[in-house]
């Protein structure tokens, strides 16, 4: 009874194959490859909707603005006031500015970078495992190293 407990015990710790060892850490790796994976589908995201925003919106001001200075009006109203055409205009231009300065508050850019960054590292190391006989030690280090510096992109 006592050996069977023995055993067992060795099987999870020193005793561990060489392939069960890469088995666990390639199973680690890919979990928070997919961790990583969502959080840059989420900055992806994020930036892609802020930047179709930020053009749309500087692009309806500059149509709006181009067409009060060209026409005297707005286009397809027949309001003729400029004090109401050059609000608008504001109104838009505002808003892609809060947009752009949202984008650079948040850091959106500088998250899908480091996100981006984390999955090549976890890649790279998941491909060292599957194609290469790779000192463990090494890959483990490496690992625990992008656990430390990008724990935020691995929840």
């Amino acid at each position: 009874m006592g050996k069977d407990c023995r055993k067992k015990d060795d099987s999870q710790g020193k005793g561990m194959e060489h392939s069960d060892k890469v088995y666990h850490l390639l199973k680690r790796i890919d979990e928070k490859s997919q961790a990583a994976s969502a959080k840059m589908l989420f900055y992806r995201q994020r930036n892609y909707g802020l930047q179709l925003t930020i053009m749309v919106l500087g692009t309806i001001a500059t149509l709006l603005a181009g067409s009060l200075a060209a026409r005297g009006e707005i286009i397809f109203t027949a309001i003729d006031s400029w004090q109401f055409g050059c609000a608008i205009v504001a109104i838009f231009t505002g808003l892609t500015a809060i947009s752009a300065g949202l984008q650079e508050r948040l850091h959106i850019s500088d998250h899908l970078a480091n996100v981006a960054a984390c999955a090549a590292h976890l890649s790279a190391l998941r491909y060292s495992l599957r194609n290469s006989t790779p000192d463990l030690r090494v890959i483990e280090a490496q690992y625990d190293w992008l656990l430390e510096h990008y724990q935020y992109y691995l929840r």
